[in-house]
C-alpha cells in the first residue's frame, strides 16, 4: 500500500449548523446522498461535510455529491461516483481511508489516498 496523498479539514459546527438553518433541505439535497444521512445532527453533519472536503482535496477537486460517506459500524467509508470517481482515477488513486472525530464545537476529517 502506497499513500498517494492527504487530505485534512476542520470545520466549526456552528457554521454547518448556520448553512442548513439558512439553505435548509436546499443545502442536504445538493450536498449529501440520503443514504449518508440518518440523522440531522449537525455533529455528524459536519463530521460528512469535513469528510467530503478532506476526500476532495486528495481527488484534485469539488464534487460533493459524488463523494459518498457512509458508515459501516462506526467506521466511515468512501464511496466514489461520476466525476469523483473519474478525477481519482486520473490522479491515480485506488482507495481512500477516512477518520472522521468531532466535539461539542468541531468536526475534522483526515484522508488518505491510496496509490494505484
Amino acid at each position: 500500500m502506497k499513500i498517494k496523498n492527504i487530505g485534512i479539514f476542520i470545520v466549526e459546527v456552528a457554521r454547518i449548523e448556520t448553512t442548513v438553518k439558512k439553505f435548509g433541505k436546499r443545502f442536504i439535497k445538493r450536498v449529501f446522498h440520503p443514504e449518508e444521512l440518518l440523522s440531522l445532527n449537525p455533529l455528524h453533519i459536519s463530521g460528512k461535510m469535513a469528510g467530503k472536503i478532506a476526500v476532495s482535496r486528495i481527488i484534485g477537486g469539488v464534487c460533493y455529491k459524488d463523494i459518498k460517506i457512509t458508515s459501516q459500524g462506526g467506521k466511515p467509508e468512501v464511496i466514489l461516483q461520476g466525476k469523483a470517481r473519474i478525477m481519482a482515477e486520473k490522479n491515480n488513486i485506488r482507495s481512500i481511508k477516512l477518520s472522521i472525530s468531532h466535539e461539542k464545537k468541531r468536526a475534522l476529517a483526515i484522508a488518505v489516498g491510496i496509490r494505484l
